[in-house]
């Protein structure tokens, strides 16, 4: 039962908790109006990061060189007895993913991590599994591929396009004047 001390102190409790004010939670609204901006340039940094590197033969090896690995995982006991078979897997994986980055961090030496990433990729199918069940393999050599074509491109000129009929209305305009004057 309830004494007379214990309903005075949890009526006084009840009351507290009606007088302080409310706490407003943000609604979905106002966060998603704030989170616009931070997203919006978080995609216009990625825009430029990848216009301005191989991105996607980098991410193909990264992947390539990550199936391989994934395809080559062994005990560390069991690798070390293998001797230099057993770290086929982790040599031609790393060095994969490591040339996929390196193509990110600097492109302009996409030529030697596309070449390494290649003689990699094809070297795997000997010293790693068939070269990650040949998936790892086809990445790798994809990869590579694209990174050894990539070539910068130049920067967009907005505003300067010329449209087919004002270049027209500018040829007729030169011819004008010069057809008068004979």
């Amino acid at each position: 039962m309830l004494s007379a001390h214990d309903t005075e102190q949890s009526d006084a409790e009840q009351s507290e908790t009606e007088s302080a004010p409310a706490k407003k939670l943000p609604t979905v609204a106002a966060i998603v109006a704030l989170a616009k901006p931070r997203v919006a340039l978080a995609r216009a940094w990625f825009r430029g990061f990848r216009r301005t590197r191989p991105f996607w033969g980098g991410l193909w090896m990264i992947l390539g060189g990550w199936f391989i690995l994934r395809m080559s995982m062994v005990e560390l006991q069991i690798m070390m007895s293998a001797g230099l078979t057993g770290f086929g897997g982790w040599l031609s994986g790393g060095g994969l993913i490591l040339c996929g980055v390196a193509a990110w961090l600097a492109p302009s030496q996409r030529f030697f991590a596309g070449l390494i990433g290649l003689l990699l990729a094809v070297a795997s199918f000997v010293i790693s599994n068939l070269g990650g069940f040949f998936i790892g393999m086809f990445f790798g050599i994809i990869g590579s591929a694209m990174t050894l074509s990539w070539g910068a491109t130049k920067a967009r000129r907005r505003g300067l396009r010329k449209t087919a009929k004002a270049k027209q209305a500018e040829a007729g305009a030169a011819k004008e004047p010069s057809e008068s004057t004979a």
